[in-house]
């Protein structure tokens, strides 16, 4: 209702994944602790829904996930058999307490977690 205001876009998870992937993309679900839902029901929605739309890959290690989470995301790639991929949560100067690949407290993302995604990336379609 203000100046200026430009509604988001919606797309579904099935239609954003298609997308990814028409562009030689990798598809990751980032970030799923925001989603506010259960481990069973993260679990659950990607066995039901996204792999089967070509999800290939589940953002673990993250800068808001307890120790505990993590392993619990960690495990759920596993049994999907999805990338395990993390992230700091970095967006340039307006977050200036993170940097690329290194967050809050002790987070650390692997490097060897970036070297399997982009051995994905590099597969043909």
């Amino acid at each position: 209702g203000k100046p200026g205001y430009v509604p988001k876009d919606k797309v579904s998870p099935e239609e954003g994944i298609g997308t990814l992937l028409k562009a030689g993309g990798v598809p990751v679900l980032a970030h799923p602790i925001l989603l506010k839902m259960s481990m069973e029901d993260v679990d659950k929605l990607i066995g039901e829904r996204l792999k089967k739309a070509g999800l290939m890959g589940i953002e673990a290690v993250y800068v808001e996930n307890s120790d505990e989470q993590t392993s619990q995301l960690i495990e759920i790639a596993k049994k999907h058999q999805l990338l395990i991929t993390g992230g700091s949560d970095f967006h340039g100067a307006n977050k200036e307490w993170t940097q690329i690949g290194v967050g809050r407290g002790n987070l650390k993302v692997e490097y060897g977690l970036f070297e399997t995604l982009l051995e994905k990336i590099k597969e043909p379609a």
